[in-house]
C-alpha cells in the first residue's frame, strides 16, 4: 500500500472508533495499519513499519484529529466527535491532574498558564528546577491532560517541545467546540475505551484510571517518539 492509502485507512479507523493510538500491541493503531500487524516494541527502525512517520504527520495535520497523550500515557489521536469530552476532562483540573505534581512540573504549569505557550528550549527555570527536569515535567503535564503539547523545528534545525494551554489550543475557529463537564467527559471516554478493550481483549486505561504512582512516574514510552513533529 502507498502512504496515501495508509492515511485513508487510519482516518477511517479514527472516524469509526474515535480513538486511534500511534502504536499498541492490541488496540487499533497506526503502526499496525502500516505494518499489517501489531508491532511490539519500537517501530522507528522496523522495516515493516516504513512509512509510519509520514502517516503520523498526515493524520496529525487532519482537521478532525487531535494528538494528545490519553490511553496508557501513549500518543493517541482523538476524533473531533470526542473533542468535547477531552476538553471537558482537560479543563476540569481535578485532583488526579494536580495532586502531588513535582516541583518542576508545577513551575512549568504556572509558566504555561501565565504565558499561554512555552517553548522548553527558551524558558529559564529557577535555581531549584534543573533544566534537565523540564522534559520529564512536560511529559507529566501532558499525561495529566494539563497542557497540549507539540514539537516544532527551531531556527537552528533542532526540535523543541511546545506546551500550550487548552484555551489557546481552542482559540482557532476549527478547534472551537463546547466542552462537556469533567465528569461527563470522563464517562464518554471511559465508555469508548471500554468498548475497544472488549473488542480487542485489551486492558488499556485512561489517565484518571491509573494508580497515582504511575501518573507521577517519569517514564519513557517503550517506543521513542520521533522528534520531528511538525507544529500546526
Amino acid at each position: 500500500m502507498a502512504v496515501a492509502e495508509w492515511v485513508d485507512a487510519a482516518l477511517q479507523r479514527l472516524r469509526a472508533d474515535g480513538l486511534l493510538l500511534e502504536s499498541d500491541p492490541r488496540l487499533p493503531c497506526i503502526t499496525a495499519i502500516v505494518a499489517g500487524e501489531p508491532i511490539r516494541g519500537g517501530w522507528w527502525g522496523n522495516p515493516s513499519a516504513r512509512g509510519t512517520f509520514e502517516v503520523l504527520n498526515a493524520v496529525e495535520d487532519h482537521p478532525d484529529a487531535l494528538r494528545t497523550k490519553l490511553i496508557d500515557g501513549k500518543v493517541t489521536y482523538v476524533h473531533r466527535a470526542l473533542w468535547p469530552a477531552v476538553l471537558g476532562v482537560a479543563l476540569a483540573h481535578e485532583a488526579w491532574q494536580v495532586h502531588a505534581l513535582p516541583t518542576a512540573a508545577q513551575w512549568l504549569l504556572d509558566e504555561v498558564g501565565a504565558n499561554g505557550e512555552v517553548r522548553l528550549d527558551l524558558v529559564t527555570p529557577p535555581a531549584d528546577v534543573p533544566r534537565k527536569a523540564l522534559l520529564d515535567a512536560a511529559r507529566a503535564l501532558e499525561r495529566r491532560l494539563l497542557v497540549h503539547a507539540t514539537e516544532m523545528h527551531t531556527e537552528s534545525g533542532a526540535h523543541a517541545r511546545v506546551l500550550e494551554t487548552w484555551q489557546l489550543w481552542q482559540a482557532p475557529p476549527e478547534h472551537q467546540v463546547v466542552p462537556l463537564s469533567g465528569e461527563a467527559g470522563r464517562a464518554v471516554l471511559a465508555s469508548r475505551l471500554a468498548e475497544l478493550n472488549d473488542a480487542c481483549a485489551a486492558n488499556a486505561r485512561l489517565p484518571w484510571q491509573m494508580p497515582a504512582e504511575r501518573r507521577s512516574r517519569h517514564r519513557r514510552a517503550a517506543s521513542r517518539e520521533p522528534a520531528a513533529r511538525r507544529r500546526r
